[in-house]
């Protein structure tokens, strides 16, 4: 898939481009905002899990963090019930995400400002 390029992406569909789970999983992790709503508009199937993945574009999104894609997916009906992915539902994939931020977080304050 042509990162950013939504032209380009356009031209490719229009003429029979496969649109399959894992043009979407990869524009959710290159987080590209700009291809996302052109995958979702010509058809992309938002539950699907990829051959070869265990998780979808909800839980990936989820697991990183994106909270506007995850708003994206949800607005085009994503199934957050699916299982799969290491973390389980989408809403255990977005938790795993907040406790590496809050690690995160906590490791750059000093002992002393969290007292």
């Amino acid at each position: 898939m042509i990162n950013g390029n939504v032209e380009e992406v356009r031209l490719l569909l229009n003429r029979g481009a496969d649109l399959h789970g894992s043009r979407l999983q990869h524009a959710v992790w290159s987080n590209d905002k700009n291809i996302l709503p052109t995958l979702l508009d010509y058809g992309a199937q938002v539950s699907t899990k990829p051959p070869g993945l265990d998780s979808n574009a909800m839980h990936d999104a989820a697991e990183f963090g994106r909270t506007d894609i995850v708003e994206l997916l949800l607005r085009a009906r994503a199934n957050v019930t699916a299982y799969g992915g290491m973390n389980g539902y989408p809403l255990e994939a977005a938790a795993q995400y907040l406790r590496r931020l809050l690690l995160a977080v906590q490791v750059r304050v000093k002992p002393t400002a969290l007292s």
